[in-house]
């Protein structure tokens, strides 16, 4: 070997000393490297938006008249979905999963911290540019405002509704474990 390296394994052992001399001698880019990556990671903490997740799961099961099953049907019904009253012939994470469902849960008018009167996901987001510039902190809101063309507006509602449905799919998850329990998540900006 060169003299200028050290050697740092000798006969199928390695040598402490050796190694701490390496160690010490590239203390300088070590330290460097550290501190980026520290400073990458601070600033994320800093920048990320942070995500709040809630989670249901429910066991559901044909036999049982009332409790989470009644419940759920309930709440399937609030979205439009005709439940009826017997035996369930539906598949919770098919509903879940739905773009029906997505699509209401979009529309429909939620209180925020963000906001004071109840806004959709579309709003809440800022996908749409009824916010406009000065209420809009994200960057890209502006770039995209920019270069928006004068496109007619039912092409840019349906823009916004593929926009904010690509979000929920992103952020909406349900499982299904052999046992048959169900677990749906969902990721939000506020609790």
């Amino acid at each position: 070997m060169n003299d200028n390296k050290i050697q740092i394994i000798k006969d199928d052992e390695i040598d402490l000393r050796a190694l701490v001399q390496v160690l010490w001698n590239d203390r300088k880019r070590i330290i460097q490297i550290t501190a980026v990556v520290t400073l990458i990671g601070v600033l994320y903490a800093l920048l990320a938006t942070p995500l709040y997740k809630s989670t249901i799961t429910m066991y559901p099961s044909g036999k049982e008249s009332g409790g989470q099953l009644s419940q759920l049907q309930g709440m399937a019904s609030t979205f439009g979905f005709d439940m009826g009253g017997g035996d369930p012939s539906f598949h919770i994470p098919d509903i879940v999963k739905s773009r029906r469902l997505k699509t209401e849960l979009i529309y429909h008018k939620w209180k925020t911290e963000k906001f004071d009167k109840p806004v959709n996901l579309i709003q809440y987001w800022e996908i749409d540019d009824t916010t406009g510039f000065s209420l809009s902190l994200n960057p890209i809101n502006w770039i995209k405002a920019l270069f928006a063309s004068d496109e007619g507006s039912d092409y840019r509602t349906l823009k916004w509704e593929a926009n904010a449905l690509e979000i929920i799919n992103d952020r909406i998850s349900v499982k299904e474990g052999n046992s048959g329990l169900i677990t749906v998540e969902i990721l939000m900006e506020e609790p």
